[in-house]
């Protein structure tokens, strides 16, 4: 195991922790990524705001990787390795797992998960050749003690402490960042917080300084991302322990790690139980996790357990594995925030452009009404072209496709069914809703955010009639909204204006806003056949940091969650022919339809569609209530703009829950709806910039947490609960 850590004396670690607070101000995000729709496209071909969202802190252009660590007032924090069964529910992996030690990795665990994937590839599978022997693996975490005071807190030899008071105080607490899908962390993840966790930082920070003892950081990161390689590989034989099952038992597991790491676990006996000389170790197992506990050897009738008060945070995918974690494990996690987390698996998930549709006509991100209905009538338009061969040139110029390179020469790009879906799918893409950013920079991309993509494309100035403009008033429907229209299926054409000016208009400012997202010397690609030869690769790159993850979550969609961006019916704002002809045959497979985005889950894995792939969101949401979560003492933060958000647990829910009144959801399962905001944009460092209502959010996510440290607080009479109250 792990040495416990020694901490530097409490004036030392005050002055650190004071230019600690100051290097945060300028620091950079870590890596990390947020879930990103159409699961089956590559990094490299989406907008440039958007993969600046999905890998923030990860330079996208040339530069190559940041870290903020290099800045650090002292040392980084260093990594730290964990031994993981591979398999949690295989009683020969745990017990191997329990056998071997955790600590400092001897040699780089990248290289030496690949050089095990290549020996055992030789073999048979990496299953079969290991079984005998237990398989185990070891998992990457980091720490930082900066803000963590344990003087304040409860030690497991404080029944021995001559210091009467020590007995008095409370359990110790712990920040869990859990990890997620994307690429892997490195030490800023526990000094930032990154892009998941800097809520969790701040927090430490200010408990800290307000003398309460703050908390001790750490960070895991997810098996199969990052340097966490439990096989080398990402073959099938392999991505079979990837799941999110594996993942929770990973994060238990790692709990007690932590536990003994630091010598934060102990049962505290009276002081007539006998002196420190007469206490022995032993192991108390609790679903695949060892804590190591000091027992007294005279029996006492009232034992005191001290164990740490963890709380998990995470956003997006990994906000969904906190909540989960403290369902799962409440024993062990207290309380957790799982902030803009899609709970709710789905195997087809139209509510995420529905809810793009509302950020275009949200007026306190630049959107309006008459955005959304020029978008509509753009696509509307696009669909009308890509019917006909002379259409789909046109639209590979002005939107300067790629040339396919899975195509023959003569053949062009959009001439392929699937690559015509993949045009659209990138079209969607281009309007900002999960990666809103209000104060972006418009100059070097006038569609960084909803504000701009909308002025693009409800500016007609450029149109040879100046003074013509889309009317959505009044226009067919009763004074309907473009938003309840579309939703309806309703979308007629301005009657007091010309069809081939407006939409011809509409197509260009299209291309504009396509353009401006994309950056002027990129193609828009739409080669389908490149995005699955990418994802069918099975080997790990010689530098970790080179690898994003997109496989491994690719296959996470298909045995697992779904949430596949269709867009096939006229509830959609980007459905791709409203203005077209109703033969849905003649449009073919260009529609964003499920089959579209399901079937490479065959040709990559080889999965059966009706018995895996389509039941997979529904057996997750058995395991995990989906949007009707059960538990108690998990925060919901969601962002009004945020697409996910058609799939988390929001406000609206609170009396969806069986068996709980809505007061009593509201108290034990809160939620909160951030007005404006993005993909749990407050989890992200501080910035003067943001939002009135994201620096709220955070303000009020605090007051949360805090409040459950109080309750779970043994030393206040009276307060202490259970976990599951």
């Amino acid at each position: 195991m792990v040495p416990r850590a020694r901490l530097p004396g409490r004036r030392a670690r005050l002055s650190a922790a004071r230019a600690l607070v100051a290097w945060l101000l300028a620091s950079s995000l870590a890596l990390a990524r947020a879930l990103a729709p159409h699961p089956h496209r590559r990094l490299d071909v989406r907008p440039t705001a958007l993969r600046e969202h999905l890998t923030r802190g990860r330079a996208v252009g040339p530069g190559g990787f940041r870290s903020a660590s290099a800045g650090f007032p002292g040392d980084a924090p260093k990594e730290r390795w964990v031994t993981q069964p591979l398999d949690h529910f295989d009683p020969t992996d745990v017990v191997a797992a329990d056998a071997r030690s955790s600590g400092d990795a001897d040699d780089d665990a990248w290289d030496a998960a690949r050089r095990k994937a290549t020996l055992t590839t030789q073999h048979s599978s990496f299953a079969a050749r290991s079984a005998p022997a237990g398989r185990t693996w070891r998992q990457r975490w980091f720490a930082n003690d900066a803000f963590f005071d344990r003087t304040r807190f409860r030690s497991p030899n404080a029944a021995h402490s001559r210091d009467e008071r020590a007995a008095d105080l409370p359990d110790p607490v712990v920040f869990l960042c859990v990890g997620g899908e994307g690429p892997g962390f490195d030490a800023d993840v526990v000094v930032t917080g990154g892009p998941h966790c800097a809520s969790a930082v701040r927090l430490a920070r200010s408990l800290f300084l307000k003398k309460k003892g703050g908390a001790l950081l750490v960070a895991l990161e997810h098996r199969f991302y990052g340097k966490s390689q439990p096989t080398g590989e990402l073959r099938l034989e392999s991505l079979r322990y990837l799941t999110s099952d594996q993942a929770l038992a990973d994060a238990a597991r790692f709990v007690g790690e932590v536990a003994t790491a630091f010598g934060l676990a102990g049962t505290q006996t009276d002081a007539a139980s006998g002196p420190a000389s007469e206490v022995r170790r032993t192991g108390l197992r609790t679903n695949h996790t060892v804590l190591s506990l000091s027992v007294g050897i005279k029996k006492n009738r009232n034992p005191r357990v001290t164990f740490p008060r963890v709380v998990a945070f995470g956003g997006s995918y990994p906000g969904m594995l906190a909540g989960w974690l403290r369902m799962r494990y409440p024993h062990l996690v207290v309380a957790a925030v799982a902030s803009s987390a899609p709970v709710r698996a789905s195997l087809a998930m139209p509510g995420y452009d529905a809810v793009v549709g509302e950020a275009l006509a949200e007026p306190d991100v630049g959107g309006s009404e008459t955005c959304l209905w020029v978008v509509a009538r753009a696509f509307g338009e696009v669909a009308r072209l890509m019917l006909e061969r002379d259409g789909r040139r046109r639209l590979e110029t002005m939107f300067n496709v790629c040339s396919s390179a899975s195509s023959s020469a003569r053949e062009p790009p959009l001439e392929r069914g699937e690559n015509r879906a993949e045009f659209l799918a990138a079209l969607t893409e281009i309007f900002p809703a999960q990666s809103n950013d209000p104060a972006c920079d418009h100059a070097a991309n006038a569609a960084c955010d909803i504000r701009g993509a909308c002025a693009i494309m409800t500016n007609l100035s450029s149109s040879p009639s100046s003074g013509s403009r889309f009317r959505i008033d009044g226009s067919g429907t009763s004074g309907a909204s473009a938003t309840d229209r579309i939703r309806s299926g309703t979308r007629e054409r301005n009657p007091t204006s010309s069809y081939t000016h407006d939409d011809d208009a509409s197509l260009r400012n299209l291309a504009r806003v396509a353009r401006a997202a994309f950056g002027k010397d990129r193609c828009v690609d739409a080669d389908h056949a490149a995005n699955l030869a990418f994802l069918n690769v099975t080997t790990l790159p010689a530098d970790w940091r080179a690898y994003d993850g997109d496989r491994a979550w690719f296959w996470q969609t298909c045995v697992e969650f779904g949430f596949y961006q269709t867009c096939d019916d006229d509830g959609c704002p980007f459905f791709s022919h409203p203005f077209a002809p109703r033969d849905a045959n003649a449009f073919g497979t260009n529609v964003l339809s499920l089959d579209f985005f399901a079937k490479p889950c065959v040709s990559l894995f080889g999965l059966d569609l009706r018995a895996v792939v389509f039941p997979a969101a529904k057996i997750t949401n058995q395991k995990t209530g989906g949007v009707t979560p059960g538990g108690s003492r998990v925060m919901y933060p969601s962002g009004s703009v945020d697409p996910w958000r058609a799939n988390s647990f929001t406000p609206d829910l609170a009396g969806s829950i069986p068996h709980r009144s809505e007061k009593a959801v509201s108290k034990t399962l809160p939620s909160l709806m951030v007005r404006g905001a993005s993909h749990h944009a407050w989890t992200h460092p501080a910035r003067d910039t943001d939002q009135a209502s994201v620096v709220k959010a955070r303000e009020t996510i605090a007051a949360q947490v805090e409040k459950w440290l109080e309750e779970t607080d043994a030393t206040k009479d009276g307060r202490f609960g259970t976990s599951e109250e």
